[in-house]
């Protein structure tokens, strides 16, 4: 006995195997991301501080590391925004 299969049935299969190794892919990519982005966080000294005062949570508006912290992310942020100077 012999099994044939249909043209629509081989083109679904193809499509499953396609959305499945894209599929992979981007989590795969994602994951990779992630794994950057925490190396990135563990070698940055204001990220550190910023992570600390965020685990504060309350407290850490009494903290003068975290205020000091604080104003220098904020004054980095709003330089950034200023437009040129003509």
């Amino acid at each position: 006995m012999t099994v044939r299969f249909t043209n629509s049935f081989v083109l679904s299969v193809v499509v499953l195997i396609v959305v499945a190794t894209t599929l992979a892919v981007v989590a795969l990519k994602s994951l990779a991301m992630r794994s950057r982005d925490v190396e990135v966080q563990k070698t940055n000294p204001r990220t550190e501080a910023l992570a600390r005062c965020h685990a504060l949570g309350a407290r850490a508006i009494d903290d003068a590391t975290c205020q000091a912290t604080w104003n220098e992310d904020r004054r980095r942020f709003l330089n950034s925004r200023q437009p040129e100077s003509r």
